[in-house]
């Protein structure tokens, strides 16, 4: 079973900013398991439902362009994301909104 240990402060004793502390697991037995992803991870990068709903919610309601959106991510989040994967995100929200797109269509033409 793994257990946490100490690997030391890392800050002046008794300087204004608190010792901050670093830890690491460490387990006896070998670091390498393998196992499989579920059926649903396709590719080697996955953006879950919450990390969509942000950066549409940036490109739609903020009007960021896919470039500033991707600069922000890789800002904020230290993660490059490519601005064809804005596109199609972008895409896939939309999608999502057909059924309520032609509901409307039928109510108000």
């Amino acid at each position: 079973m793994p257990y946490p240990t100490s690997m030391g402060s890392l800050g002046a004793a008794g300087g204004s900013h608190p010792a901050r502390m670093r830890s690491q697991v460490m387990s006896p037995l070998p670091s390498s398991s393998p196992s499989r992803f579920p059926a649903h991870v396709t590719s080697p990068v996955q953006y879950g439902p919450r990390v969509k709903a942000l950066l549409v919610y940036l490109m739609q309601y903020q009007l960021l362009p896919y470039r500033r959106t991707a600069e922000l991510i890789q800002d904020v989040f230290d993660h490059r994301i490519s601005e064809g994967t804005l596109v199609k995100i972008n895409r896939e929200a939309g999608g999502c909104l057909a059924g309520i797109r032609s509901l409307l269509h039928e109510v108000f033409y």
